[in-house]
């Protein structure tokens, strides 16, 4: 099935997504270098899934998967 074509705003959109995914895993590598508390390890560590995912949405929606075999 064919994939919708970008618009400037979604890509937009998207890198604005791909970048809050960045500070986010930064941030959670940050937190494991100075030792945080498990507390805000985990924290980080969601953060970092939720905004992972939402990059993971433009995927879905505008680029073609294609099957490994």
């Amino acid at each position: 099935m064919p994939k919708p074509p970008m618009t400037a705003d979604d890509v937009n959109l998207l890198l604005s997504a791909w970048n809050e995914s960045k500070a986010a895993i930064d941030e959670m590598v940050a937190k494991f270098r100075e030792s945080a508390s498990r507390d805000e390890i985990d924290h980080a560590i969601r953060k970092m899934y939720a905004t992972r995912a939402k990059v993971q949405e433009f995927y879905d929606k505008f680029f073609q998967s294609y099957p490994l075999f």
